[in-house]
């Protein structure tokens, strides 16, 4: 799959759009910029260190197949934690 980032393809409209055709040149790959990135957490990169076992999944499973993620406790408890994760920002 080819993503191309949508800044690139109007600097590109802009370039061919706004110089009369004499002036317009082609846009070589070196004069694209890439401003599009991805950030990993540092509790995702200890997350992704870690062995979880098939024992692990079968319980997460479980939990979810039980609608334990459902309940109102659990409901709660991660709605005030992404509150307090917004609030800190």
């Amino acid at each position: 799959m080819d993503i191309k980032s949508v800044n690139s393809q109007l600097n590109t409209f802009a370039k061919t759009y706004t110089n009369p055709p004499e002036q317009t040149q082609a846009v070589s790959a070196k004069n694209i910029q890439v401003t599009d990135k991805l950030e990993i957490s540092k509790e995702a990169r200890v997350l992704q260190s870690k062995d979880i076992t098939a024992k692990d999944y079968s319980k997460i499973h479980e939990k979810i197949s039980s609608g334990f993620y459902n309940s109102k406790d659990v409901l709660a408890k991660t709605s005030e934690a992404i509150l307090n994760d917004i609030n800190k920002n």
